[in-house]
């Protein structure tokens, strides 16, 4: 497999934050869904990792993708798939898919369309085997999607093997 992911560094995303996206097809990503639902936790997050403070899309993702971690651990056994993310945010623990779906939680309080995705990551000069693993894209006018993995702290890089997207499928809350 090659990939050549080309992202732009977040500095370089300076779309502001709060406009609606141009394109409709991409409003119900801003949405909330069952397995990424609002509630007091997340927005209890927002603020922990002011979020609020961001000015632009890029240091939005830049806060999620180099923060998260600082408020949720990585560690195995905790969740499975069908762990909702307030569980996630009770433990403050799970794996990549629940990191992902935390980071996609904080993008509709801020307005990014956002989605996740599922494939295989591969780390160049460590393990010779791939890892199934999970990250976020979110949608910028300027550059389109951009792809960021807050389990490792970074762009989508080389290693990054995408093989399938999860779009949101409308809101609900959890309290």
């Amino acid at each position: 497999v090659e990939t050549e992911p080309k992202y732009p560094a977040f500095a370089d995303v300076k779309d502001p934050l709060g406009a609606a996206p141009a394109d409709p097809r991409l409003l119900d990503l801003c949405r909330f869904s069952a397995l990424v639902a609002r509630c007091d936790a997340l927005e209890a997050l927002d603020r922990e990792l002011g979020l609020r403070e961001t000015q632009t899309i890029g240091e939005a993702i830049d806060r999620i993708t180099q923060k998260l971690r600082d408020h949720i651990s990585y560690q195995k056994g905790v969740t499975t798939s069908a762990t909702a993310l307030p569980d996630v945010l009770r433990h403050k623990a799970g794996v990549c898919q629940d990191l992902a779906h935390v980071a996609l939680g904080l993008c509709p309080q801020r307005g990014l369309p956002a989605r996740y995705v599922s494939g295989y990551f591969y780390r160049p000069g460590g393990s010779s085997e791939l890892e199934s693993h999970a990250w976020c894209e979110v949608h910028t006018p300027s550059t389109g999607w951009i792809a960021f993995d807050p389990t490792h702290r970074m762009l989508a890089a080389e290693g990054h093997v995408a093989l399938a997207y999860y779009l949101s499928r409308g809101p609900q809350r959890y309290d």
